[in-house]
Formats: structure tokens, C-alpha cells, sequence
């Protein structure tokens, strides 16, 4: 049965790659004309017999019940042979081992243990996407972490990949990280007769960075834009028969997932930034104007990506009298999911407590307490007495309250190319670069108004503008490497990139609501496009109030709620 349903798998994938490759290998431009990586169709440089895992040499803890084995590699011909391999750990249930002589097992698949219902055909494989920062991941050694105990307890099978990224052997940046996962994934599935786990019912999974490529991967499925990059590295494009192997995902979790490259610096300023008046946003600095006006380019992206709510109402953004552009459906959507936020808190929170809030520490006997602290001087908060709800009414009061700013103006594409994000788009020398072309535009625009204000430098405008146009390694400019790192990209209807890739059919994004390291809105934009794309079944978005820890959760552990998301999506019977 496993091995039926694994081939009809295999026949949709082909079907779909066949027509993907029929196509122009790299995204469309959206205007730029320029930066196009080569067009190339697959051609199987990859080795298989490299590729092929070797059954005999498996790792076993009798302790835990668990074989493993680790430095797995997934591309043929990499480019890092440090990141590019994958750990893979597996209940031991699901194996008949025989010990060799020099310690290790030679391993066949049990195809009628069961563990809470999944068997080592129908038992999900979880792949842990964990990098910080974009940095460059090995594959663990051994990981016998509560988390993943929880995953193999759970029936499941746990993959951890390597990848590249900043700090690796060769620093290229994206779309690198994401062509990697989509490797390991290739990999799992030309091994799918010699590992547990069903091959449909992947789910990748991370928090931060780890989040965003999660993301990447579960929007861009099977897109023809990363072959180059995938035959270059000597992933396995088909198996030994000629049918084409697909790197689509079933599912993603993503807790406080990086923002979208192209929205992420204004996403930012619009949501926090402009009503901040401190450091680079303090009155007199050339930043202050640039906040402002970043806040308002961004109005611009969102009224340009077709979001719509839940009954179909466009999502746009209108200006207002102050220039905050805080009016229409986009804000009524984003106050009313703030709203249900803080009103979940107040329902799970026991009172008295201890809060932190605008920078000092409260001490709230009530929920009317919390709520009165909150709203200060301000009253950007009002309570609905005979429902027990409160409403967000001013969304520049919740930036000041609730949040405030850690990043000044370039939170992520820094003027001085300081940041993870413009190391995470370098060039082909692995040199940090620019990478966002809204901040590039205004830089060009307003560098005479900018002109008359403290700080700015005449040479900004165009070391924006050079860093746009320089390649990666196949060729890609800014542009082109900027769509493969962007699920909206593969996701908005008004994108070219949409159409192009088989999203992941199940999602399930966390955000920290009172963060002030990204903007809640990335998430709400995530989650928007979801909802819009014909193969998203499921999509669930929480954004939680407080911050706790990396995996923000209304209540529970994190990881134990994403274990029981993927029951609910795959369960144990089916």
C-alpha cells in the first residue's frame, strides 16, 4: 500500500515539473528587466548512487528506543560539504535492526509497528529547519533533545538538515538556505523505500530565520526557479527511472517567521518606526523623514498585493490626516486581530500579576488593571463592559505602549549593510549587500530633501542602486534572489511568481504581538496570502500577546501544540 501510494505521488510530481520545466526557469521580472539567472531545464547532473542512504549503518540508542544516522549528504556535488548533509532519527518500532561488528545496525522497515496509530508508512516526517540569523547549519551529530523525543513518542519521524547560509564555507547568500531544504526534501523522498515515514506528510517547522525558510519552502513547492541552483548542487531532480522528484511540503509551522525581503523595512517603520521620535527617528535626522516615508511606501505595497479578509472585502490601506496612512479594511483588520489578541490574554492570564509595560513594571490586581496601565494617557484601548471585551481604536498607541522600536531606520537592510538580512543577500565574493529596492527608490527620490537634514551621506543613493544590480552566483541581481526568499512572492495574486509553485496545504504561523524587533504584520501578510491560494486547505494564525521564549503560544508548549496541529492535519488512521 505504502509503495502504491508513494508512486501515484511520484506521477503528480512528475506531471507537475514536467509542465514547470516547460517554462522560463527563473521568476518573471517585475519591471527591472535585468538580473535574470540562466535559463536552464534539468539536467540530472546529479549522482545518484551518492544520493542512495546507506541502510547498514545506522546509530541506535536502546535507552530511548531510537536509530539515527547523521552526515547524511543530500547534494551530490556540494558546493559545503560540511552544511549540506541532514541527520535523520526514527523510532525504533519502525525497524528490524542487525547489529554489525563495528557497532552500528543494519536496518530494514517494520511495516506493522505501530506507534499512537501511524505506522512507517503513514507516520509524518517533521523537518527541523533551525538556523539563527540565516547562519550557515550543521547537521547534528546526535540530538536526543526534548523535542524531538516528543516527535519520535509521537509516532513520528524527525529530520534535521545542515544548510548554507552566513558564516559558511561559501557565504554566496540566498537563495542558497532555501535550495538547500528543498535538497533534503528531494533526498528523503529518492530514499522513501529505506526510511520510515510518509513522503506527503512532511512538514517543515522553525522559529525566526528558521521560520521564514520554512515558509519559503512550504509557498515555492516544486517552483522551476531554484532548478539551476538544485542541479548545480547535485540534487536529485529524478530517480533512476526518469520521474521527476518534487521538493513540495504538506505542511509549515513558523513561530516569529523574518519578514518578507521586500516589505520587511517598511512593514517596519510602518507598524513601529513612525511614531517613534528617538534615536535615528529623532526630529532633525535625515531617518526620521526616511521612516516617514517608508511608512508610506508601504501603504503602496499592501494596496498592490490583493489582500482580502475572510469575506472577500479588499485589504487596503488610505491615508490619513497625519500621514499615517492608518485608515481602511488593512488596519480594521490588523486593530481587530490585535484586539482578539489582547482579549485571549486577558481570558488566560491569572490575575494579580506582574506586567512590563512602556518600559516599567505594573502591578495589575485586575484585567481592568492590566488594562489601564496599558492604555496610560493615551486611551488607545476602550472596554465593551457588557461583552467583557476590550477594542484597539489607535494602532500608533500600541506601537508606543506595547512595543517600541530595537532597530533603527534599515532595521533589516542597513544603511551600513550591518544586519543578518544583508549578509544573508551577499554577492558572489560574500561581501554583505543591499538588498531592498523601496528604500532604494525613496533614497533616489528624496536625497535633496534629505540633503538639508543631520546625517545623511550623498554617497547613500547610489551604493543602494550598485548593490541592486550585483549577481549571486548564477546571476540573479537583488530582484531575482529577493523573490526566491519571499513566499509572497509564490503566494499574492498580483505577483508573477504566483501560479509558478504547489504551496504546502496546511500552515500554522505564530507571531509575538508586543515584540519590537519585527512588525506582527508580517505574519497577518503571510497569512492573508494563504488564505487566497487555491492550495492552502488550512491555515491558522495566532498572534499572541506577550512574548514567551522563541515559540510564542497563547497557552501550552510550543512544541507540543505543533505536534498536535500535524495529528489534526494527518491523523493517525488515514
Amino acid at each position: 500500500m505504502k509503495i502504491a501510494r508513494r508512486a501515484a505521488a511520484l506521477c503528480c510530481a512528475a506531471a507537475l515539473l514536467a509542465a514547470l520545466c516547460s517554462c522560463a526557469a527563473v521568476p518573471k521580472s517585475d519591471g527591472a528587466g535585468s538580473g535574470k539567472i540562466q535559463d536552464t531545464r534539468p539536467s540530472q547532473k546529479a549522482d545518484l548512487k551518492k544520493l542512495r542512504l546507506d541502510d547498514g549503518v545506522w546509530q541506535y540508542d536502546r535507552a530511548q528506543d531510537i536509530y539515527w544516522q547523521s552526515g547524511a549528504a543530500y547534494c551530490s556535488a556540494p558546493r559545503d560539504a560540511v552544511h549540506e548533509t541532514l541527520s535523520v532519527f526514527v523510532p525504533g518500532s519502525y525497524f528490524h535492526g542487525k547489529k554489525n561488528s563495528d557497532g552500528t545496525y543494519a536496518c530494514s522497515i517494520d511495516y506493522s509497528a505501530k506507534i499512537n496509530g501511524y505506522t512507517a508508512a503513514t507516520a509524518p516526517m517533521l523537518l527541523a529547519v533551525n538556523t539563527a540569523g540565516y547562519e550557515a547549519k550543521t547537521a547534528p551529530a546526535s540530538d536526543h533533545g526534548t523535542a524531538m523525543m516528543r516527535c519520535l513518542k509521537a509516532g513520528m519521524v524527525y529530520v534535521s538538515p545542515g544548510l548554507r547560509g552566513t558564516g559558511g564555507k561559501n557565504p554566496e547568500g540566498a537563495p542558497w538556505g532555501a535550495a538547500d531544504l528543498k535538497a533534503a526534501v528531494r533526498f528523503l523522498r529518492l530514499n522513501m523505500e529505506r526510511l520510515p515515514g510518509d513522503p506527503d506528510r512532511i512538514f517543515a517547522f522553525g522559529t525566526g530565520a528558521g521560520g521564514a525558510l520554512s515558509a519559503v519552502l512550504g509557498a515555492s513547492g516544486d517552483s522551476a526557479a531554484y532548478l539551476p541552483y538544485l542541479d548545480g548542487a547535485g540534487a536529485a531532480l529524478y530517480d533512476e527511472k526518469g520521474a521527476a522528484i518534487s521538493d513540495a511540503v504538506r505542511g509549515v509551522m513558523c513561530w516569529n517567521p523574518f519578514p518578507a525581503p521586500d516589505t520587511a523595512d517598511s512593514a517596519y517603520e510602518w507598524m513601529l518606526g513612525q511614531y517613534s521620535g528617538e534615536g535615528s527617528r529623532a526630529k532633525g535626522n535625515w531617518t526620521a523623514a526616511f521612516s516617514r516615508d517608508l511608512a508610506s511606501a508601504f501603504a503602496g505595497q499592501i494596496n498592490r498585493m490583493g489582500l482580502k479578509d475572510e469575506a472577500g472585502n479588499a485589504l487596503t490601506l488610505e491615508a490619513t490626516r497625519n500621514g499615517a496612512w492608518t485608515a481602511g479594511g488593512y488596519a480594521d483588520e490588523l486593530r481587530s486581530l490585535l484586539g482578539q489578541s489582547l482579549n485571549r490574554y486577558l481570558k488566560d492570564t491569572k490575575f494579580p500579576c506582574v506586567a512590563e509595560i512602556a518600559g516599567k513594571t505594573a502591578r495589575c490586581k485586575t484585567a481592568g488593571d492590566y488594562v489601564a496601565a496599558l492604555n496610560g494617557k493615551e486611551g488607545w484601548i476602550s472596554c465593551d463592559g457588557g461583552a467583557g471585551t476590550v477594542q484597539i481604536s489607535d494602532l500608533g498607541g500600541f506601537a508606543r505602549r506595547c512595543a517600541g522600536t530595537l532597530k533603527a531606520v534599515g532595521a533589516f537592510d542597513g544603511l551600513k549593510r550591518g544586519t543578518p538580512e544583508n549578509q544573508a543577500f551577499a554577492g558572489s565574493g560574500g561581501e554583505a549587500l543591499h538588498f531592498d529596492a523601496v528604500m532604494s527608490a525613496l533614497l533616489a527620490e528624496h536625497q535633496s530633501g534629505y540633503a538639508a537634514l543631520s546625517g545623511w551621506k550623498a554617497s547613500y543613493p547610489a551604493e543602494y542602486a550598485a548593490d541592486l544590480e550585483k549577481a549571486g552566483e548564477l546571476g540573479g541581481n537583488a530582484e531575482v534572489r529577493r523573490n526566491l526568499y519571499n513566499p509572497l512572492y509564490f503566494l499574492c495574486r498580483g505577483s508573477a511568481g504566483c501560479g509558478t509553485s504547489v504551496p504546502a496545504a496546511d500552515w500554522r504561523v505564530n507571531c509575538g504581538v508586543c515584540q519590537n524587533g519585527a512588525a506582527v504584520v508580517d505574519g497577518m501578510n503571510l497569512t492573508l496570502a494563504l488564505r487566497e491560494n487555491e492550495y492552502v486547505k488550512k491555515v491558522c494564525f495566532t498572534p499572541v500577546w506577550t512574548q514567551k521564549g522563541s515559540l510564542p503560544e497563547d497557552t501550552g508548549n510550543g512544541f507540543e501544540n505543533f505536534i498536535r496541529w500535524v495529528k489534526i492535519c494527518c491523523p493517525a488512521g488515514e
